[in-house]
């Protein structure tokens, strides 16, 4: 590694595995409880509005601070119904339904005696433990070879997180890209396991999805976690080449120009991307207050939008940033329409 790579590495603007740790939704000693339509289990909600309880048969169950919205939801009651109605009324109507209303399932999320959420969407795969994936990525890279993490967020729902490595490329003088990994995962197996090649921009803290995923996992049963490591080696085997790749198509980017319709081109990829309104004017801002001249430059505008919003979920982030790494392929803008091609 050169001296002039250690001194980047050194400045980067990462997280440490410590604070990864504590960003990350627990997925230890998590169970899973499903309530289905006639299984005879007797479902009671009670207590007051700020301390529900649910009692399954001779289990006693308490509330997570949010959680009686999400079984409220799940029956069709909305927020702000729920915030109004009073306990001698939510909670009849709640174990009228729970009892004898279900026409799906639901599965209820817990955790050391605290029920955290329920959910009725459809298990894509039995939930793989975030400190688990990460394991697996960190010792398939290799500790030596992992600057530091990145663009990590967390819940039940939907985990994003970047393991930023060393391995490093110049789009242009003084202008330096980091290659590495995210992970994507959801602890409800609401979605399988992916992984995608990553790109990081030291700059301006900068991250984007590439536009290749390297690959999806799906866990068939509870006891099928024993192979995660073997299958995430074989996918980080493959990631160096995708960085690559990546690496040389944003390269190409610093050679198309965009100077003097600016407005055009990103109004065509607003449209081929359906980007909101409001997330596009962000983006043009950033553009012009950088005074983009290319595509490289545009390429830019978005991910630190994608990395830097606040007005943005992690899932919506997380879509803009691989937005960024399918504009990243497009290395020409028309001349007659002004929309960018490959």
């Amino acid at each position: 590694m050169s001296e002039s790579t250690k001194t980047e590495l050194g400045d980067l603007k990462l997280l440490t595995r410590e604070q990864v740790s504590k960003t990350l939704a627990p997925t230890e000693n998590l169970e899973f409880i499903t309530l289905k339509p006639g299984a005879g289990v007797k479902v009671e909600f009670s207590g007051d509005k700020d301390h529900p309880v649910l009692e399954l048969d001779d289990r006693r169950i308490e509330l997570a601070d949010d959680a009686l919205d999400s079984v409220s939801g799940c029956i069709g009651l909305q927020r702000g119904y729920v915030k109004k109605c009073p306990a001698n009324l939510l909670y009849p109507a709640l174990n009228h339904w729970y009892n004898d209303g279900l026409s799906i399932p639901i599965r209820a999320v817990v955790s050391n005696g605290v029920l955290l959420k329920t959910t009725t969407d459809r298990v894509k795969s039995h939930p793989v433990s975030n400190e688990a994936l990460l394991v697996a990525v960190e010792t398939a890279i290799k500790p030596e070879n992992i600057a530091g993490y990145h663009a990590v967020s967390s819940s039940l729902d939907f985990t994003t997180m970047a393991i930023v490595t060393n391995k490093t490329f110049q789009a242009q003088e003084k202008d330096t890209l980091f290659g590495g990994i995210q992970i994507r995962n959801s602890i409800l197996g609401k979605e399988t396991v992916e992984v995608s090649p990553y790109v990081f921009r030291q700059w301006c803290t900068n991250g984007a999805i590439t536009s290749e995923s390297l690959g999806h996992f799906t866990r068939k049963r509870r006891d099928d976690g024993g192979n995660i490591g073997d299958w995430m080696s074989e996918i980080i085997g493959n990631a160096s080449n995708s960085l690559d790749h990546e690496f040389e198509r944003i390269r190409q980017l610093t050679k198309v120009s965009v100077k003097g319709h600016l407005a055009k081109v990103l109004s065509g990829i607003r449209q081929d991307y359906g980007i909101p309104k409001k997330i596009m004017e962000d983006i043009r801002a950033e553009a012009d207050s950088e005074n983009a001249q290319t595509m490289y430059d545009v390429w830019n505008a978005i991910t630190k939008v994608a990395s830097h919003s606040d007005s943005l979920t992690a899932m919506s982030a997380t879509r803009l940033q691989g937005i960024a790494g399918h504009v990243s392929k497009q290395n020409e803008v028309c001349q007659s329409c002004f929309r960018t091609v490959n």
